[in-house]
C-alpha cells in the first residue's frame, strides 16, 4: 500500500561517497501516518537515491507505524556502512558517519528496552 504524494514531515540528507570519488545525494524522508482501510496505521518512507519509495510501513498504532517507518530507512543507511560505504552529511562531506553517527541522527543510541 501507497499513499500517492504524501506529505513528508521529517527529512534528513546525506551524501553517499562513491568509489571512483564522486558523491551521490540521498534524502531520508518519513511522512504523517494515517489510518489504513483495517483499522491499523501505516506510514510513509523513502530513500531517495537508494531505494527510492518503500511500501508504506503497517504498524498498529500511529507512534509504531511512524518509529517503524524510521527504524526501516535507518537500517538501511546502516547496511551501507556495514558494507564499507561511506556516508557524510552534505556540510561536511570530509567527515565520514560511522554506525554510532548514524544512531544518534536517527535517535536509537541510549535505546533500552523497559525493566
Amino acid at each position: 500500500m501507497q499513499k500517492l504524494d504524501p506529505a513528508f514531515i521529517a527529512a534528513e540528507e546525506f551524501v553517499w561517497m562513491q568509489p571512483d570519488g564522486s558523491s551521490k545525494p540521498l534524502h531520508a524522508r518519513v511522512g504523517t501516518p494515517y489510518l489504513a482501510g483495517d483499522g491499523g496505521w501505516v506510514c510513509p518512507a523513502e530513500l531517495e537515491g537508494l531505494d527510492g519509495r518503500y511500501p508504506d510501513v503497517a504498524g498498529e498504532t500511529s507512534m509504531q507505524a511512524l518509529s517503524l517507518a524510521i527504524g526501516l530507512v535507518s537500517v538501511r543507511l546502516g547496511h551501507l556502512i556495514e558494507k564499507g560505504e561511506h556516508l557524510a552529511y552534505p556540510e561536511t562531506p570530509a567527515s565520514r558517519l560511522d554506525a554510532k553517527n548514524l544512531s544518534v541522527a536517527f535517535g536509537s543510541l541510549g535505546a533500552t528496552s523497559a525493566p
